[in-house]
């Protein structure tokens, strides 16, 4: 499959029944995947992570509902990505890579070899088949992305946050045990934003849109030839590398049939239209282009491209109808209809039993303190008699909207945000605002929202905002987005003064040491 990426697909709750291990689950499996939160989907075999971050495992081998099995090592760990293989891998929120063996999933490498490609140490053939952790410090750094290549291959490749890149398991007749970092140093590659692999040998794209491969050893790497044009975004199929170039082009590497070296397709696979983004797929060896929400399934067999069509139908559909895997980690979008009133609904409708009264902006809004002091280390504190703001019947809140108060409070109730995606703006406040009041869990949901819905339009104004929150991941990602799209050449800017008048003062400094580093 592609490589992991931070980026997700969203796909709706009553979307699951395109792939088959979804289709008779029997009646807990049905309750899990109303709860359903992440899924993954190899084949006869899915992963589901739940609103509560509890992980299951579902496989179907006949007829009958599938098996579904707890996994206690991957639950509460907060599980944001799978990648599916020779060996399963799961990055985790905070950076850690855990891996295991399928007891279930049939494959060229033989049991006992899996556990080469496992990360973890030498002796770890007694329990290959539990989730365990890659030990942080054989990386030295939270894991940003990892890529497999196809079944049969053992070689795994991973980035870090900080931009180093590991890599282990079986080349030939080399085994490397724990992940092996690489020296990238006589690259002149600059930072490095994703990796991929296939057909024994690895791929990095650099943030100048180069693209570099490699193979046992970083002293074979070389850059590829794209005959000077930038590359946005790299994916591998089975015997392909694909390349998204910045003027919406999609040209590919092939692996000769007897030795020598890739070939860049000099004509684009897709001529007609202009590619928003690309998907791959190993198994089918094929690359789904992504043209304003239309998408075309490109086979890259030995033949001339073939191109299948899938107007108005979920890029997740037709990874379904091609091979029954879904491309990557898919969100899911919960429906709020037919939906039964929860007790945080319930609480929030009785005004008559609210105890505590806020004043902002010339309006009143209420809350019940118990709930609040429960589910808040902020408002406990508050509540506690150790604070001023709770003197008097009404307590005052300035420097805050009461839209993005109301959200602050409907999610400590609901466990949500009210806001839709669109509304960037809002979550940005309520973002803000989750900082201040120390909700982390909340400033993490914002977050993640806004980094599924930058665009052109909004860049610069997320930027802003995700360096006065703390978000991190949002202002990498943003800062990289604006850069890799060109934006500042596209705004009308005086000079240096105007871009800090749009960004402010500390989010322009960063984004400049970002710039000086490409």
């Amino acid at each position: 499959m592609e490589a992991s990426t931070s980026s997700h697909g969203v796909i709706p709750e009553d979307k699951l029944k395109p792939w088959t291990v979804f289709r008779n689950v029997g009646a807990d499996g049905e309750e899990i995947l109303k709860a359903a939160k992440l899924i993954h989907v190899h084949d006869k075999e899915g992963f589901v992570v739940t609103t509560t971050d509890e992980t299951y495992h579902f496989i179907h081998k006949g007829l009958d509902d599938a098996k579904i099995t707890r996994i206690p090592e991957l639950c509460n760990v907060l599980v944001k990505e799978f990648i599916i293989g020779s060996v399963n891998l799961a990055i985790t929120e905070d950076g850690l890579l855990y891996s295991w063996c399928s007891e279930f999933r049939p494959a060229d490498v033989p049991f006992d070899r899996r556990a080469e490609h496992l990360g973890r140490i030498a002796n770890c053939r007694e329990d290959k088949y539990t989730p365990r952790q890659v030990p942080s410090y054989l990386t030295r750094g939270k894991i940003r992305q990892v890529a497999l290549p196809g079944m049969g291959m053992g070689n795994v490749v991973a980035l870090t946050e900080g931009g180093d890149v590991y890599q282990w398991g079986t080349f030939g007749e080399i085994t490397i045990w724990a992940p092996m970092f690489v020296d990238k140093e006589e690259w002149d590659c600059g930072d490095l934003v994703s990796v991929g692999c296939n057909f024994g040998a690895n791929y990095a794209l650099s943030e100048r849109g180069e693209v570099f491969r490699w193979g046992f050893g970083a002293d074979d790497g070389h850059k590829l030839s794209t005959r000077g044009i930038p590359v946005k975004k790299i994916a591998t199929t089975q015997n392909t590398i694909c390349a998204l170039t910045f003027d919406g082009k999609v040209h590919s590497w092939r692996a000769p049939a007897v030795g020598g070296n890739l070939t860049w397709s000099t004509k684009p696979v897709v001529v007609d239209f202009y590619v928003q983004d690309i998907r791959t797929c190993w198994m089918e060896d094929v690359c789904v282009v992504d043209f304003k929400s239309n998408y075309l399934a490109c086979y890259l067999d030995k033949q001339p491209t073939r191109e299948v069509p899938y107007f108005l139908v979920r890029i997740e559909e037709c990874f379904a109808r091609i091979c029954q895997k879904s491309y990557g980690t898919i969100i899911m979008e919960r429906s709020q209809e037919d939906k039964k009133p929860s007790l945080g609904d319930d609480l929030w409708s009785s005004k008559d039993t609210m105890d505590a009264t806020f004043s902002l902006q010339g309006k009143i809004i209420s809350a019940h303190k118990l709930i609040l002091t429960c589910r808040s280390e902020y408002f406990a504190k508050m509540f506690s008699g150790e604070w001023s703001e709770t003197k008097g019947s009404v307590i005052e809140i300035k420097d805050t909207k009461y839209d993005i108060f109301e959200a602050l409070l409907f999610h400590i109730y609901h466990d949500k945000v009210t806001f839709s995606e669109k509304e960037y703006e809002n979550i940005c406040g309520l973002m803000k605002l989750a900082d201040c009041y120390c909700e982390v869990k909340i400033r993490r949901e914002c977050e993640g929202i806004l980094m599924r819905n930058i665009g052109a339009e909004n860049a610069f104004f997320l930027l802003q905002h995700a360096v006065s929150a703390n978000a991190l991941n949002l202002e990498e990602k943003v800062t990289k987005f604006i850069l890799e799209n060109r934006l500042v050449n596209t705004i009308s800017l005086g000079g240096a003064s105007d871009l800090v008048a749009l960004l402010g003062r500390e989010a322009f400094d960063k984004f400049a040491m970002a710039a000086l580093r490409r």
